[in-house]
């Protein structure tokens, strides 16, 4: 990095941002990524959920999508110049263009945060959820596989599917908050097959009928983290134990909505502090002995 003293801050914010956002998410970057990459994490990480806040939080509708259209707008034409003076996005455009991220990848997560925002969705079939996973989570994966120096069709492909693993994780983690505000993130195919309608999911209410349909739920989740874990051979050994311990993490989340069934949907499943510093710790081990791993 520069010697760039508004270059520096920008980094630093958008550290702040991460570690306040996702503690967890931070705590795996900082102990598990190698030094030279960490700062790039954080950026994109900021640069994702700052985008998603501004298109969720506003007085009116009318006025969350003129927020969010300016911020869009701006951040795309700063990316494909190659220069931002923008407090946040100066350090996500440095990172755009020291790792050579296509700022298509940036449109792409924009637009389909953009169409989330502008209503509850409906899914008919799972496919059309998948859809949507792609365009919220599979993006910045695939830009998350980009900071690694990773570029392949199978890689891209992989990373994609688990990120949207990773937004199955929040999707099933925020039950309790989205459901009473009418945001059904599940097919209508799954709530036909248990005989669920949405209105009964959105209650959550315990009966046998949604206890099934959470566990086929994080049943397939497990399975799709699975085969997106074969990531993990697509990457440097440096960056090995990183996406290690992300699968552990949301395998070990996965579990845990598996064994809560329909109380899923009104308390909150989350890793206890003493799981996540045992998967860290875990996987920290791996991380030392990789060259490159140690930095501030």
């Amino acid at each position: 990095m520069r010697n760039d003293s508004t270059l520096r801050d920008s980094f630093a914010l958008c550290r702040r941002v991460h570690a306040v956002g996702d503690r967890l998410s931070f705590l795996t970057v900082r102990a598990l990524l190698p030094a030279r990459t960490r700062p790039h994490a954080h950026a994109v990480y900021a640069f994702c959920t700052t985008s998603d806040r501004i298109a969720d939080e506003g007085e009116t509708p009318g006025s969350r999508r003129r927020h969010f259209h300016r911020w869009a707008e701006e951040s795309l034409r700063e990316l494909r110049r190659g220069h931002s003076d923008h407090p946040l996005r100066r350090a996500v455009v440095h990172t755009s263009r020291e790792r050579d991220l296509d700022p298509t990848l940036f449109e792409a997560f924009l637009d389909a945060t953009a169409r989330d925002a502008a209503g509850p969705a409906e899914f008919p079939t799972f496919e059309d959820l998948r859809q949507f996973l792609r365009g919220v989570a599979g993006v910045p994966a695939l830009l998350g596989v980009r900071l690694l120096g990773v570029v392949s069709e199978e890689a891209d492909r992989l990373a994609s599917k688990m990120g949207e693993v990773f937004q199955l994780v929040d999707i099933t983690r925020d039950f309790p908050v989205d459901l009473p505000r009418g945001r059904v993130y599940v097919a209508d195919e799954d709530l036909a097959r248990f005989s669920v309608s949405r209105s009964e999911f959105r209650r959550g209410l315990p009966s046998p009928a949604l206890d099934d349909l959470v566990r086929h739920l994080a049943s397939r989740a497990r399975e799709m983290c699975r085969e997106g874990a074969a990531l993990v051979h697509h990457l440097p050994p440096v960056d090995r134990p990183f996406m290690a311990a992300a699968t552990r993490v949301m395998m070990t989340h996965f579990e845990l909505v598996d064994r809560a069934g329909a109380r899923a949907l009104r308390q909150r499943v989350e890793l206890s502090l003493s799981t996540q510093a045992r998967v860290l710790a875990t996987h920290l081990l791996g991380a030392r002995r990789e060259k490159g791993w140690f930095g501030s």
